[in-house]
């Protein structure tokens, strides 16, 4: 593209190929959550285009009523002098920065304070006087026990192995089918398992612990 040139101009830059290597290829690929690819194309569209080669090109926009200065692309030449423009920045960083809102850091702390609240209550079995629609059942642990009688009852106390014989392991389909019902067995039998020490739990005699969790 520059074929050993010092500068090119930025107008003759592929931009759009550009930013479909970076957003699909380099980064894109290793992505599956929809929303996370939002934000990868948003970012790769600010900063991935013409105007971006300009000096004081603004980094992140910052709300109209804030007072915090917004950070701007230096006007240097060279790897060295961005180096040391990135070594003299703020060490604590500004939220504005990652384009979140000046009073993210208290809104965090009240969630954390809401999902603290809500745990205590859980432990406990009481706080009518959380709102929300989960926090209004304090007798969760009865509801829990008998949806847990339910599933209990419904599975099958066991699953029965297919019955192996000298001519049947013979058979492709045959062995396919026993390895797959093993397989269910066993499942089978870790489901009842956690399930009946959940009942145990719900009925006082059995502790919590980190697995029960």
């Amino acid at each position: 593209m520059g074929k050993d040139r010092m500068n090119v101009d930025p107008a003759k830059i592929p931009w759009d190929a550009l930013r479909t290597l970076i957003g699909q290829s380099v980064f894109g690929g290793k992505i599956d959550n929809e929303f996370d690819n939002k934000i990868l194309a948003s970012l790769v569209n600010q900063f991935f285009r013409p105007e971006s080669f300009g000096i004081d090109f603004p980094l992140f926009t910052v709300p109209p009523d804030s007072s915090e200065p917004v950070l701007k692309v230096p006007d240097v030449k060279n790897h060295k002098a961005f180096l040391q423009w990135i070594n003299e920045l703020p060490k604590t960083e500004s939220p504005c920065w990652a384009g979140l809102p000046m009073n993210v850091e208290k809104l965090v702390r009240e969630r954390q304070t809401n999902a603290l609240l809500k745990g205590m209550k859980v432990l406990q079995g009481t706080g009518e006087d959380l709102v929300g629609e989960d926090d209004k059942d304090s007798n969760w642990l009865t509801k829990l026990l008998e949806r847990l009688e339910k599933f209990i009852k419904g599975l099958p106390s066991q699953l029965q192995l297919l019955y192996r014989t000298a001519s049947a392991i013979t058979n492709p389909l045959f062995r396919f089918l026993e390895r797959e019902v093993t397989v269910a067995a066993m499942l089978l039998d870790t489901v009842r398992s956690d399930l009946l020490l959940l009942r145990e739990l719900c009925k006082g005699e059995r502790k919590s612990t980190n697995s029960l969790k």
